[in-house]
């Protein structure tokens, strides 16, 4: 059962948890609803004496409560800028000295605490003895952890994977200087790519727009008839992997060089459930940097999978947005992991270009005031996609 940290005090939540009356899994859910959410109804202080609790019974008894520690510094990103953020951080870093080395937890949490400190090869270190540690399946917080890399090290190289079987099918006719680039299976074509198109088209009379396509359905133009529309452009990428959901979704940033050159255009890489409130053109204009990107500083600075959100950025066409596409398309194609979950990849692969990229000028779009918006019903949305596929015999 779902439970929400604010029925509880910080030291009432410490007890059942160490109780297990609430279960570590739950704990960090809870936790994770505020720390990545605007959220207000639970207040600092309450987050501050929750650390508070959590160090005190991990100086107590550091062995078997690695968890606890992990916990503490998870809950310690929603004080981003705070004077006991930074005070925490201090005292983090002297008691991980005393974690168990056996404990999945302890090599997250130095993971962790590494990157916010900005050592980025311990950071690496850390969350690799994780990888070779933690039980299957981790919790779903962590499982950016193992696809970290330090982005001052040597470069993370594709081993020619991705894309698969690339055909261009057809482009869009639109004259529009830019296009806005997707990628999805044909479930989700089917659940969101009317909505997104025409949610675009009422606010640009002549839209752009790319669907890349996994892996299509036979028959796809007969079953999702809005993609006849000579606005829109399609291409299909055949490939025979297990975690294709994932490489569904940052298969965008895979193909995104070969979409820039095709068009010559602009590109803005886009989720598909994401509903635009400006018109993509009006997004472009407000990048005066050779590239986009929505940045998050403060309690998204906490972590490398949340640090630029991969839901929309602006490439120009020019030398700098395209070697850091490169840079994200190898990142992807040389960490995915088909055994494992790999969401927060494209994220992760974000941050990690950022800063091999960091001397290039770019443009934070969160601080240009560009709202993200995703679209309503989207467990029902979800549920479509998939019986979708099922009549398709692809379920």
């Amino acid at each position: 059962m779902a439970i929400d940290i604010k029925d509880y005090s910080p030291s009432g939540f410490v007890s059942e948890l160490l109780s297990s009356r609430i279960k570590i899994a739950d704990a960090f859910s809870s936790v994770r609803a505020y720390v990545h959410s605007s959220k207000k109804d639970v207040q600092n202080d309450w987050f501050e004496s929750l650390v508070d609790e959590l160090l005190e019974v991990f100086e107590q008894n550091s062995e078997g409560h690695g968890f606890v520690f992990e916990l503490a510094v998870f809950a310690n990103a929603r004080l981003a800028g705070t004077d006991a953020f930074k005070n925490n951080l201090e005292k983090f870093s002297i008691l991980s000295r005393g974690l168990q080395e056996g404990d999945c937890e302890s090599h997250f949490a130095k993971g962790v605490v590494n990157y916010i400190l900005g050592d980025y090869a311990h950071a690496e270190k850390s969350f690799q003895l994780y990888d070779k540690n933690y039980p299957r399946p981790p919790l779903f917080h962590r499982t950016g952890g193992p696809m970290y890399r330090n982005p001052y090290g040597p470069k993370v190289c594709g081993k020619g994977r991705f894309p698969g079987r690339f055909e261009v099918v057809k482009c869009s006719s639109s004259k529009a200087g830019h296009v806005v680039l997707v990628s999805c299976d044909s479930g989700y074509l089917a659940a969101y790519g009317r909505d997104f198109f025409d949610s675009i088209k009422k606010l640009d009379p002549s839209p752009c727009v790319h669907f890349h396509v996994i892996n299509p359905v036979e028959d796809i133009f007969k079953k999702i008839s809005f993609i006849s529309d000579s606005a829109v452009g399609l291409s299909f990428e055949n490939i025979c992997i297990n975690q294709i959901k994932t490489y569904s979704s940052v298969s965008r940033y895979v193909v995104a060089g070969k979409i820039m050159e095709i068009y010559d255009k602009d590109i803005v890489v886009s989720d598909i459930d994401l509903e635009f409130k400006i018109s993509p053109r009006d997004v472009v204009d407000l990048v005066s940097g050779d590239f986009g990107l929505y940045v998050n500083e403060g309690k998204g600075r906490c972590f490398p999978w949340t640090y630029v959100l991969a839901g929309l950025g602006v490439y120009k066409r020019n030398y700098s947005s395209m070697s850091f596409l490169e840079d994200v398309s190898s990142f992807v194609d040389g960490v995915f992991n088909d055994e494992e979950s790999c969401w927060m990849l494209d994220q992760v692969a974000l941050e990690y270009a950022l800063r091999r990229n960091e001397n290039i000028p770019f443009s934070n779009l969160r601080e240009l005031g560009c709202p993200l918006s995703q679209f309503s019903n989207r467990p029902q949305r979800r549920k479509l996609a998939k019986s979708f596929l099922i009549e398709c015999g692809e379920g």
